[in-house]
């Protein structure tokens, strides 16, 4: 596996007035989603760790925003639960929904963390949008991981 990227200066310039309260400089990119995370998302995050399915990657930069976006709500959500909290308060959300017989598609579309994560997808796409940015590259490499929450 290669080593982990990190967000480029000018993507943390654009993105971190959308999340003051996160150090967007520890956020790590990790190409391939693990091998636990079933059915394979786009994107899948660990803490300050956000993985995603190198294949699906978007080609439009404002879509790759949006993507990096969704994954840095995740982020926050660790950031403001705590790991383990954060994992079961999403676990229990989506097995609630599939007992109350919602498919899986269904359920994962309302788990109360992914409904946050769209919504602040859509906000940072709007803004982005109606600023009218040239987006510059969102990576750059990185020889270490230190992303520990």
């Amino acid at each position: 596996m290669s080593s982990p990227e990190r967000l480029s200066r000018e993507a943390i310039r654009i993105l971190q007035p959308h999340f003051p309260e996160l150090e967007l400089d520890r956020v790590t990119i990790h190409y391939g989603i693990p091998w636990y995370v079933i059915p394979k998302p786009l994107g899948y995050t660990d803490g300050y760790r956000v993985y995603l399915d190198a294949e699906s990657l978007p080609d439009d930069p404002l879509t790759l925003y949006a993507l990096i976006s969704h994954e840095l709500e995740h982020v926050r959500q660790y950031r403001l639960h705590g790991k383990w909290r954060f994992r079961w308060k999403y676990v229990a959300s989506y097995l609630r929904k599939r007992m109350g017989g919602d498919s899986h598609f269904r359920a994962y579309r309302e788990i109360e963390f992914e409904v946050e994560a769209r919504d602040t997808e859509f906000r940072v796409s709007g803004d982005l949008l109606a600023r009218s940015f040239d987006l510059p590259g969102a990576f750059e490499q990185s020889g270490r991981d230190n992303t520990d929450v």
